[in-house]
């Protein structure tokens, strides 16, 4: 089954557009190699091949047991910090929908001006040379600006 991607605002208010052509799990899984800065995933290729900032889209958060629940299995002092840890790294995930939505943008105009640049860094996979990651960008990056025109504060990617 797997994981999915989303886009979850601070007012709880739901995006009326969702992804429209891919469940985003491979969006998911790229943008999470992403964060890992793994020289051989296609997305880091591309970023560094373009110049592009993607650290906003590196910024996911995902559901977070309570602390009482996932201290219960293991009361240790290291677990206890883990967790702590964990959920400022998902607080952390909160940003301005604008700069999601302009760093969006910017790599979609980018990859546009590149040209050839899947064929140039060997890219073969078909989720990018078939246009699904770029369309699932156009899909968030849609999310995003409604967020951003809806006065929205703070918005996240969220892994459910």
């Amino acid at each position: 089954m797997g994981a999915i991607l989303g886009l979850e605002t601070i007012t709880g208010q739901t995006p009326p557009k969702w992804f429209s052509r891919t469940d985003t799990k491979q969006l998911l899984s790229h943008l999470t190699e992403l964060r890992w800065k793994s020289s051989t995933e296609e997305l880091v290729k591309l970023k560094d091949h373009l110049g592009a900032d993607l650290e906003p889209l590196g910024k996911i958060a995902s559901e977070q047991e309570p602390l009482e629940s996932f201290m219960a299995r293991d009361p240790s002092p290291e677990r206890e910090m883990f967790w702590h840890e964990k959920h400022a790294e998902y607080e952390a995930a909160w940003q301005e929908p604008g700069v999601l939505a302009s760093t969006i943008k910017a790599f979609l105009i980018a990859l546009q001006d590149g040209p050839n640049a899947y064929a140039s860094l060997g890219i073969e996979d078909p989720y990018f040379t078939e246009g699904f990651f770029e369309q699932d960008l156009r899909d968030l990056l849609a999310m995003s600006e409604w967020a951003r025109d809806q006065g929205i504060p703070k918005a996240r990617l969220f892994e459910s």
